[in-house]
């Protein structure tokens, strides 16, 4: 299988180009036993866009979605190889084993004028840009053994799984900054008037490198108990062992560290039928998650860890044409590597934080061809111990309150023929950005859509919509003061041909 993919974009100079190949063989030594083994390859050319900084104040900039700080020389490319086996056997009690083989290896290198950007004069628009160059190369392996079986006790069926993991990941980082036109290695921009930057002739500013190596061992188990028809408890755990090892370098200078440990996270969860078509769910687990990044300093980041708890209702219509879902939730971690604002290239460690929302989620038919599907998210983040965070949201970037809705009408009972017409919208809450000065946010917006189509038969069918059809001009990411704010796509169409056989 291969797929080839060309995008350009509504932002000057930026575009992308992809490529993946996929190739799997399969080779069924018994009825019940299957090997496969395949590779996957993906490229992708691109221009980078590093988004737009705000204006020393902490306003975003009303400038044309088209600008772009960058230049024609601004380069990235990225490279992924995955090999894999697969090795499955079904059991004659029902149960199933599976043995799985992975190796991945990436590259990626990014050269670019405009990492940053920190604005000298918001009137005239004046701004020095970095020049910056770095790649990465990561060797990704891992292994594991995984056993699901039945068994009876006290006169009921349950269900065990049982496994044993291995993995490794290894990861080398080499940066460096390039001379530019105005001071070291910067360069003089201008966000109403973009030009061309020079190319610096070699990076040899500042040059380091970050490495890091990641062993992880783990063995896990979970049993589902049918405590009842209707119940069904279940209970599990995973205990890890995990070496890591870092090393930090730039110029004459340069740091080693070095981490290990063991940690057991327990999980506990009930499902409970209310009826055939209900069902409420409920599960805590712990977090325990051994993290590479790597601060400033050379110190590496501990093992995030915290707890997570979820309770939900599930339900549906018996013929299927109807389904629903409720979830509440609450995640609380601390030691969450983040990138630095500061310095990109590195990770602080986030405090205690606490996210929780509510989720409600519908979709079906409630009338003949007629389709809907609607969903709403109350999300609320924030930092409940941390020496000058607290009490500050953790994720400003998400929208608190987010709604979707989209509905369809087919003209026709014949579901392989006939036109058909759809119709959306996208409501979000305010998002914002904070750098202890300032504060940069974009405001509450809804987004509209529409969509015509056609089914000639059961293999051919076309489709044409559009997105944004007011064109609202918006900031759908705002994530720092000198880079990574992103206005949204503007009004934009697609037409889409699918064929299948």
């Amino acid at each position: 299988m291969g797929v080839y993919d060309e995008q350009e974009s509504f932002v000057d100079e930026v575009n992308a180009q992809n490529a993946i190949g996929y190739g799997t063989l399969e080779y069924d030594f018994t009825p019940d036993t299957t090997l496969s083994v395949g590779v996957a390859r993906q490229t992708e050319d691109s221009r980078p866009h590093s988004g737009l900084p705000v204006a020393s104040n902490g306003n975003l900039f009303d400038v044309d979605r088209s600008t772009y700080l960058g230049s024609s020389w601004d380069r990235s490319h990225a490279n992924a190889t995955r090999y894999f086996a697969d090795l499955e056997h079904y059991l004659n009690n029902g149960g199933f084993f599976s043995l799985k083989a992975n190796q991945i290896e990436t590259y990626r290198m990014n050269v670019t004028s405009s990492e940053g950007a920190l604005v000298l004069d918001e009137d005239s628009g004046d701004m020095l840009t970095r020049n910056s160059s770095w790649s990465n190369r990561t060797k990704s392996e891992s292994l594991e053994a995984r056993l699901t079986t039945p068994f009876n006790l006290f006169e009921a069926e349950h269900a065990t799984t049982l496994g044993a993991s291995y993995n490794k990941n290894d990861s080398y980082t080499p940066y460096a900054y390039g001379e530019g036109d105005y001071f070291n290695q910067h360069s003089l921009q201008n966000i109403y008037s973009p030009h061309e930057l020079p190319e610096p002739d070699e990076y040899s500013l500042y040059p380091g490198y970050v490495s890091s190596d990641l062993r992880q061992e783990s063995l896990y188990g979970q049993v589902n108990w049918s405590v009842t028809p209707r119940l069904t408890l279940v209970t599990g755990g995973r205990l890890d062992w995990y070496d890591i090892t870092s090393d930090l370098a730039e110029g004459d200078w340069g740091r080693h560290r070095a981490g290990s440990g063991r940690e057991f996270t327990p999980y506990y969860g009930a499902i409970y039928e209310i009826t055939p078509s209900i069902n409420f769910y409920t599960s805590m687990s712990n977090i325990f998650q051994p993290q590479t990044e790597i601060e400033s300093n050379g110190e590496i980041i501990k093992p995030r860890t915290g707890e997570q708890i979820e309770a939900g209702v599930k339900g549906g219509s018996s013929d299927g044409e109807f389904n629903w879902h409720l979830a509440v939730f609450n995640i609380e971690d601390q030691n969450r590597a983040y990138t630095d604002p500061d310095n990109s290239a590195f990770s602080i460690p986030l405090g205690e934080t606490r996210s929780r929302g509510f989720e409600a989620e519908i979709s079906g038919s409630p009338l003949p061809r007629l389709d809907v599907s609607a969903g709403y998210a109350y999300t609320d983040t924030e930092y409940t111990r941390d020496a000058s965070l607290e009490g500050i949201s953790l994720s400003p970037d998400t929208p608190r309150h987010n709604f979707k809705l989209w509905t369809r009408y087919y003209f026709s009972d014949d579901a392989n023929r006939g036109w058909r017409i759809g119709a959306g919208v996208n409501t979000v809450s305010s998002i914002y950005a904070e750098d202890g000065t300032n504060r940069w946010e974009q405001g509450g917006y809804t987004l509209l859509s529409a969509q015509l189509g056609y089914r000639f038969n059961e293999n051919f069918d076309v489709s044409f919509k559009g997105n944004n059809l007011t064109d609202e001009k918006y900031y759908s990411t705002v994530r720092a003061n000198t880079r990574h704010n992103y206005y949204g796509d503007p009004r934009n169409f697609t037409f889409n041909l699918n064929y299948s056989y």
